[in-house]
């Protein structure tokens, strides 16, 4: 168990290393839209800039957090290649966990980070702009006026949105490891298949026949995506029935992919020298 926290711990501080110059070029490139906004939209040069610029921030936050999430998939697959990590007195299972878990709280940690930020920055804006600050505590009394309206339905649609979007977070690591896996499973048994050719058409080839796949499966596919949209849009599912559905559909596919790729990393999949 020691192992195994020590590892997580360091592949943790691999996948949040440069998480402050993320803040740094969202808070750059929010001021960069802002102003630029600004010189270009006449009808804004009578609101707050700096109100403004904090719309555009919490408008980033959610671009931000999608790249964010790419970056540590990339990270991950990186360790999973990498011969170095294989050289850890555990088994290959274990590290496979600690590098799925340590890139899945990484998200987390930079999603709360976010969060944080945001929070500052609002705080921040309400000590410069009065008038934004007045329109901020009303909205805040209006939204406490209505938590008394909220019920276990609208409850248990966040905690579900909430489920459902981790399920989906793994669930993409999930299959990023399932096409790296089997497509370089597949081209050690070709002939002549040393190069990277044959694993990148083999990728192309699987991407193909999961898109197929999902388009010819019913729209309850779709709705797993959609799901938070929805959610977004205020569409809530008044089936619980449905929503239960999507979620065992969602841990099923976690479990079976899971079971797949610790498999196929235990078996075939061969790490290489980083360089």
């Amino acid at each position: 168990m020691s192992i195994f926290y020590r590892s997580f711990t360091e592949l943790f501080k691999l996948k949040i290393k440069n998480t402050h110059l993320w803040f740094i070029c969202q808070l750059i490139g929010s001021f960069a839209l802002t102003f630029f906004n600004y010189i270009h939209d006449r009808s804004l040069q009578n609101a707050s800039f700096i109100a403004t610029w904090l719309t555009n921030f919490l408008y980033l936050t959610f671009l931000f957090i999608g790249i964010y999430y790419c970056i540590t998939c990339i990270t991950h697959e990186k360790v999973n290649r990498n011969q170095t990590w294989r050289l850890i007195p555990m088994s290959s299972s274990g590290l496979y966990a600690d590098n799925m878990l340590s890139s899945f709280v990484s998200v987390a940690f930079f999603c709360i980070l976010e969060i944080i930020s945001n929070i500052i920055f609002l705080s921040i804006t309400m000590l410069v702009d009065r008038q934004f600050a007045k329109e901020v505590i009303k909205s805040f009394q209006y939204a406490n006026a209505d938590a008394t309206k909220i019920d276990f339905q609208i409850v248990s649609s966040i905690l579900s949105l909430v489920f459902i979007l981790i399920l989906l977070g793994f669930l993409f690591y999930f299959i990023v490891d399932f096409l790296n896996f089997s497509s370089r499973s597949i081209a050690d048994f070709l002939p002549g298949s040393n190069g990277q050719a044959y694993i990148r058409v083999i990728i192309i080839l699987l991407i193909i026949l999961i898109a197929w796949t999902i388009i010819n499966t019913n729209n309850f596919i779709a709705s797993i995506v959609l799901y938070p949209l929805s959610f977004l849009r205020g569409d809530l599912f008044s089936d619980n029935h449905t929503l239960s559905n999507i979620i065992i559909l969602l841990i099923t596919f976690n479990v079976v992919l899971a079971i797949i790729n610790l498999f196929s990393y235990n078996k075939f999949f061969e790490a290489s020298e980083s360089k």
